[in-house]
């Protein structure tokens, strides 16, 4: 039986996608931890923590830690915890405003 504290490899792979979303989309924006952390009003070893590579780190933001970060680096959240499956929103087909 899984306890509440055990991570599958599924979840593995997508946090590790999540961190990897979160360190490129700031490296992106040309802003460093100190002032992703400053604009988040978190301290910078707390934002270090949702970067980090190991997942003994501690990733584990809150959803107000991500949306305040998505608020920093101006992205959305649907984009930085959408699935690698998902398809990206920007290149979907638009329909026009007409529902099938």
């Amino acid at each position: 039986m899984k306890t509440r504290h055990e991570v599958t490899a599924e979840q593995q792979a997508y946090l590790a996608l999540v961190r990897k979303r979160i360190r490129e989309t700031r490296k992106q924006t040309r802003l460093t931890q100190e002032e992703v952390a400053d604009k988040m009003d978190i301290s910078v070893r707390m934002y270090q923590r949702f970067e980090a590579e190991n997942p003994r780190e501690g990733f584990n933001p809150t959803l107000l830690n991500l949306l305040a970060y998505c608020e920093a680096v101006g992205i959305e959240i649907t984009w930085l915890l959408r699935k690698p499956e998902t398809p990206d929103p920007d290149t979907s087909v638009k329909t026009g405003g007409k529902r099938s």
